[in-house]
């Protein structure tokens, strides 16, 4: 049951950075942003499962050091439980951010090509975000025929048409070439390099 909670979550946030990106797709001056605002989306799930585990080992810790000591040790008072998330929630929003910062310095510093195929993979993985969701949800009807059939095509299919438009669309996803530790040549940027 907490793995299927797990899963939920990084469903949840998967889903959320994918409805993003396109939010971003939709406005030319915030294009060149979309993939990493998508990642500090979906940087969020893992982040927070990653702080949920930790406060799970902690109360796991308390219940051995009780059943070892035969002593009384107590949790910490609700308190320090509620300056935990708050820690929790500004790390993960400060992991996302760092991840995300440098994502997009990193981004515009790589050639055309490989950016190219870097884009086509991720935006076909959002594509797969899209695929699951709309194959759970069809799944879940009743009174739908074919249904699973559906489901199956839904997760080949958006996939597919999102990573071939990521490969097409590509050179509009990028702003311009960074002034400052510049790694590659306009040419090499804009794919025009031979």
């Amino acid at each position: 049951m907490i793995l299927l909670g797990f899963f939920l979550q990084v469903m949840f946030f998967l889903l959320v950075g994918a409805v993003v990106f396109l939010i971003f797709l939709a406005f030319p001056f915030a294009r060149r942003f979309a993939l990493s605002a998508a990642l500090w989306c979906a940087a969020w799930g893992p982040c927070l499962i990653a702080f949920q585990m930790l406060a799970g080992l902690s109360i796991a810790a308390d219940a051995l050091a009780k059943r070892w000591t035969n002593t009384a040790v107590t949790l910490p008072p609700l308190p320090a439980w509620r300056i935990y998330a708050l820690l929790a929630l500004l790390g993960t929003a400060m992991t996302a951010t760092v991840a995300s910062w440098l994502h997009q310095m990193l981004i515009g510093r790589i050639t055309f090509a490989l950016f190219r195929l870097y884009a086509t993979v991720v935006i076909a993985g959002i594509g797969g975000v899209f695929g699951i969701t709309l194959a759970i949800w069809l799944v879940t009807l009743d009174g739908v025929p074919y249904r699973w059939p559906a489901s199956l095509a839904a997760m080949v299919v958006l996939p597919l048409c999102f990573g071939f438009a990521g490969f097409r669309w590509a050179r509009f996803l990028r702003g311009k070439r960074p002034k400052k530790m510049q790694w590659v040549t306009q040419e090499e940027f804009e794919g025009r390099a031979t």
